[in-house]
């Protein structure tokens, strides 16, 4: 699959910030964070305020 993400200007590749190398990281750190959305949603969302 081709992407136009590497060479886009936007904060997903540290466009944002001056002076940093642009750095396109896709699905980098995914499964931690996946496991997590998994365990705070099997937890009906303890912790959170939905109104």
């Amino acid at each position: 699959m081709r992407t136009v993400y590497p060479r886009a200007k936007s904060w997903y590749i540290g466009a944002n910030v001056p002076g940093t190398p642009r750095v396109f990281m896709l699905l980098i750190g995914l499964p931690p964070y996946a496991e997590k959305c998994n365990a705070v949603a099997a937890e009906r969302y303890a912790g959170f305020a939905l109104g």
